[in-house]
């Protein structure tokens, strides 16, 4: 019977030590996210602000900087109404009033990383999904 627990307990060990190499090979993923936020609903009268709020981070970057970008009528290309500062943990905040009816007006969040607040050149790391407002 004593040859039957070291068997065993050897098996659960073999067992266990297959596991942690496994996890120990795992590639490594970034976490981090973009939470985007637009306090209209789907539609907004003409003359009325509409707040966008954007916060990010990310693990692949030391720095991380996010802009809020807006386009007009689906087929417009976009336009960055306003980037945050270079920081640890991103954010950017804007009021847009648009003026004109029947427009609809698609926003989103770039977030970019950088190793330096310096960086002149910053990678975008990733784009939230695109909240669009009909102006009515």
């Amino acid at each position: 019977m004593k040859w039957l627990r070291t068997t065993a307990s050897a098996a659960a060990l073999g067992i266990a030590s297959a596991g942690l190499v496994g996890l120990a090979s795992a590639p490594a993923v970034a976490k981090g996210g973009i939470d985007f936020k637009v306090a209209a609903h789907r539609t907004v009268r003409a003359g009325h602000a509409i707040a966008i709020h954007a916060r990010g981070d990310d693990d692949a970057a030391t720095y991380t900087k996010v802009c809020i970008q807006e386009r007009t009528d689906k087929r417009g290309s976009w336009h960055t109404l306003k980037c945050g500062r270079m920081a640890v943990l991103a954010k950017a905040d804007v009021k847009v009033t648009p003026r004109h009816r029947g427009t609809v007006l698609a926003f989103r969040a770039v977030l970019f990383g950088a190793d330096s607040r310096n960086d002149k050149h910053p990678v975008e790391l990733r784009t939230s999904p695109v909240r669009t407002v009909r102006v009515r």
